[in-house]
């Protein structure tokens, strides 16, 4: 060494070397540091010095009175490698107090919050690397109104946000009523209204966000509100029918609730065994041209193509008889007796909505592992044998991939009672489809390519095949790259100029929601903001 370098030089020297090395060790956190008065970049996740220590964990908890859940449990889906870090935390909440509570530790200390409501839950959306989940499971509370306002007077229900659709209908149908919810009983059924909500009533009814009287909801910034058509207005029309988590967090809805009706209900099944595939084919395109007579009738139904089977299960026909349900049904049996083809079909006539919806709905097994799309089919498409063959096309082209097909037939072309933010093609609609592919429990990498090939290979043929059927809210694909015109359409701007009302720090996430285009995960599995142009026209409410 120089003997004439002076010992406080060697001093210089050493403090430069530490601070260049701290500084490597700490880049991810200087990142997310504010610059200039900016929020933080990034998300904090466990490791990071902005994560809360031992001490404030246990005193969040000390404050919800022991309802904050430590899980490491690290899941195996397409959505979180296994070389990411993982440990997330949950609150059980059970008051408008404790979200309010987990709403501000969360800002306070810059971690990503995610929504959860009842079983069933994209993996996309439920979970994340050090994430806090605030679960509404435990609201489950129900009751009944006499509702009476210059828009609505007459029967009304309250359900809180963990409440399933089966309880929901099961608490309807003690009062002598019946609610619109989803054909999937464990779904939550306040989540589910809020992004649309598709079932086998609403040809009859509506959607399940067409019934809805009011919100109760919790801000980003910890207010506790009622939303209505007269009270918080904006906040109402966005929750109702565009709302996943981009507002606040949704408490409960007060919803309109009908008389109970009897019901005609029916399934019928056939396969291609034993047949060329054009004549199997060929019979599915007269069921699906036999719909739209029926959905005018107030028919709905759930029907499938899976591994060389088309089922229709259940078809439910509020306030009609077996005998006027099988005449609408006569033109699709009369042509399969015709093809030869092998069919089951049985119906039966019920007192009420709710046992049929127990005697006929299918017991899904479905996996919260579920890559998934969907895609709206204009009543036009189902009109004329040759509207039809780009559906037709499509069918054939998911079944040479083996992927399965969901059908649901509605007509929602009234307008609701009261305006809400449900996408324009809802009223246009003669089906909504949704397809996908399971997880594989254990292989990250095939989750991966999954997925990829859904948004890589499958979409656009589908889009090249049916331009322009965009998604449905609740069974969109989480990495469509244009969610705001597929899933929102038109509605987006006002629905921007809301979400920047209610949450304007931009706190609330979810896979394309309102206000996601300005986030991304990185490859460590943190949520980080991007900066995105500017557009004027998304700048007017």
């Amino acid at each position: 060494m120089d003997r004439h370098i002076r010992p406080a030089s060697l001093i210089i020297l050493y403090i430069v070397s530490i601070a260049i090395l701290l500084r490597e060790k700490i880049a991810p956190f200087l990142e997310q540091q504010q610059v200039d008065n900016e929020p933080p970049r990034c998300r904090c996740i466990p490791g990071d010095p902005c994560w809360p220590s031992q001490t404030e964990w246990s005193q969040f908890n000390t404050s919800l009175g022991g309802k904050l859940i430590l899980n490491n449990c690290h899941p195996n889906n397409a959505f979180t490698s296994p070389d990411v870090p993982y440990m997330q935390h949950a609150v059980n909440v059970s008051s408008a107090r404790d979200c309010q509570l987990t709403l501000d530790f969360t800002q306070q200390h810059n971690i990503r919050l995610i929504l959860q409501d009842a079983k069933l839950d994209c993996p996309s959306e439920s979970t994340g690397p050090g994430a806090l989940v605030l679960r509404t499971h435990s609201l489950r509370n129900i009751s009944f109104l006499d509702y009476g306002t210059p828009y609505y007077v007459g029967k009304a229900m309250k359900i809180d946000a963990g409440v399933s659709s089966w309880e929901a209908q099961a608490a309807a149908h003690e009062q002598g009523l019946l609610v619109v919810g989803s054909d999937c009983p464990d779904a939550g059924l306040v989540e589910h209204t809020q992004r649309g909500g598709h079932s086998t009533l609403f040809s009859k009814y509506g959607l399940a966000a067409d019934q809805v009287l009011e919100w109760e909801v919790v801000t980003a910034d910890g207010r506790l509100l009622v939303a209505s058509p007269v009270k918080n207005a904006n906040l109402y029309w966005a929750l109702t029918g565009s709302g996943n988590g981009a507002y606040g967090v949704v408490l409960s809805m007060a919803v309109r609730a009908y008389p109970e009706t009897q019901v005609a209900a029916a399934k019928l099944s056939f396969s291609s065994d034993g047949v060329p595939l054009d004549t199997f084919y060929d019979a599915i395109k007269t069921v699906l041209l036999g719909y739209p007579v029926m959905n005018n009738a107030g028919v709905g139904s759930l029907w499938s193509v899976i591994n060389g089977v088309f089922e229709i299960q259940p078809i439910i026909a509020p306030s009609l008889t077996v005998d006027e349900l099988t005449d609408l049904l006569r033109p699709s049996l009369d042509a399969l007796d015709e093809s030869g083809i092998s069919y089951d079909f049985k119906s039966e006539n019920y007192p009420s909505y709710f046992d049929s919806y127990e005697a006929m709905s299918p017991q899904y097994e479905i996996s919260p592992l579920t890559h998934v799309n969907s895609r709206f089919i204009p009543r036009y498409l189902i009109e004329s044998e040759t509207a039809i063959t780009p559906l037709m096309d499509t069918i054939k082209f998911l079944a040479t991939h083996n992927v399965g097909l969901l059908g649901m037939s509605l007509n929602v072309s009234r307008a609701p009672i009261l305006p809400n933010s449900v996408r324009p093609m809802w009223r246009t609609a003669g089906f909504i489809v949704t397809y996908g592919a399971m997880f594989h429990e254990n292989d990250h990498e095939a989750n991966t390519e999954d997925l990829k090939v859904l948004t890589d290979v499958l979409e656009p043929r589908i889009e090249e095949i049916m331009p322009g059927c965009d998604a449905y809210l609740n069974e969109g694909n989480s990495c469509e790259s244009n969610f705001k015109e597929v899933i929102y359409d038109s509605n987006y701007g006002r629905l921007k100029s809301i979400k920047e009302k209610w949450d304007p720090e931009d706190f609330l996430y979810s896979p394309t929601a309102v206000g996601s285009e300005a986030w991304k995960i990185e490859s460590d599995g943190r949520l980080c903001r991007i900066k995105q142009p500017s557009n004027p026209e998304h700048d007017i409410l």
